[in-house]
């Protein structure tokens, strides 16, 4: 994870004018001075990896299959993979390049059952724990 994406944790902007007024916008370095601020999700997502690694080897060993796994090894402060791009990375350019290649990886497995047998399961699994 490159140290120069900065953290979302300052949150979006609630805009109260303009074009955008109503909504939430998702920038780097965005002074908000014509609205309020919108809370980013940032709450780490404790041993999920952990989790997904454990639940793919008991299915191997119980039934043979062989799951792909695909983990993002990102903080949820600079990335969050299951929001909308813009909220997900407040459009700082590696952590857009983070997030599409995530979701590549996901539309590669897939395409990847949709091959080999047209039927498949997709879990996403990750954790929630309190605090930003």
């Amino acid at each position: 994870m490159p140290s120069d994406v900065s953290n979302r944790t300052i949150g979006g902007c609630l805009r109260t004018s303009g074009p955008n007024a109503g909504y939430c916008t998702w920038l780097y370095n965005d002074a908000c001075v014509d609205g309020t601020r919108c809370n980013a999700t940032t709450a780490k997502d404790d041993k999920s990896d952990e989790f997904a690694e454990n639940v793919a080897n008991e299915l191997n060993k119980t039934w043979g299959y062989k799951p792909s796994v695909i983990i993002a090894n990102w903080s949820r402060k600079k990335v969050d993979f299951n929001r909308e791009i813009n909220e997900a990375t407040f459009n700082h350019s590696e952590a857009i390049a983070a997030y599409q290649g995530y979701h590549s990886f996901i539309d590669q497995a897939v395409d990847q059952i949709n091959a080999n047998s047209g039927t498949g399961l997709l879990i996403d699994i990750h954790g929630h724990g309190d605090g930003e």
